[in-house]
């Protein structure tokens, strides 16, 4: 679990991609990863998001996981097709213990200090922030942390590649998930140059954000 949080925070962009079945989840992934973005959350939102999961199983270029996790079983099927990581939109504490118990990296959405509270004292250290830009971005990020010492965010929803910095600039930030740059009419289209073309230049974005000191 640690290793693959690492991986995550060393990358600090987390790409999301819906519309991917396990026919058209391997080009993706390599237009991903020749853009520079080795990691991808696949949302489990449509019928063979999870067969998408397993096609992707044996990529070791690629850091796998799998998002919009509503239930306990849902987490389960993920982490058997390959999942290395998961996220949820939302706290369900009977996932987070699965999850704690299972030694599976799991940010759980949440939005506020009585969500935070729960997840912390389940003993996490990092969680989904969702929406983030209209939840108020970076500063409502800064005050909900203040009294978690320790917790650190994966903020998404709403997080263009062009306001990406003001998250990165943050030591509470692990990494950004981005939704954005991956349209769905792309991956439908196969219009792979566009998702690298993109890729790229989010990740020009990243490299020209100071990493912060961490205290």
């Amino acid at each position: 679990m640690t290793d693959v949080l690492q991986q995550i925070a060393a990358v600090r962009v987390v790409a999301i991609a819906t519309g991917v079945t396990a026919e058209n989840a391997e080009p993706l992934a390599d237009a991903l990863v020749a853009g520079g973005l080795p990691v991808l959350e696949l949302p489990l939102r449509e019928a063979g998001s999870v067969k998408a999961v397993a096609a992707l199983r044996d990529r070791r270029d690629l850091v796998l996981g799998a998002g919009t996790i509503l239930t306990l079983d849902q987490a389960k099927a993920a982490v058997d097709a390959g999942a290395t990581y998961l996220v949820a939109p939302g706290l369900d504490m009977k996932i987070v213990e699965w999850a704690v118990a299972a030694n599976v990296l799991f940010f759980p959405g949440v939005f506020t200090g009585t969500e935070i509270t729960h997840a912390y004292n389940a003993g996490l250290r990092v969680a989904k922030f969702f929406p983030a830009e209209p939840g108020g971005g970076i500063t409502t990020i800064k005050m909900l942390a203040a009294p978690f010492p320790g917790m650190k965010f994966l903020p998404t929803g709403g997080i263009t590649p062009e306001v990406m910095h003001r998250y990165l600039e943050s030591d509470l930030i692990v990494a950004v998930g981005q939704g954005a740059m991956v349209k769905k009419e792309w991956i439908i289209e196969k219009r792979w140059n566009d998702v690298t073309e993109t890729t790229r230049r989010v990740m020009e974005i990243v490299k020209a954000t100071p990493k912060p000191a961490r205290p």
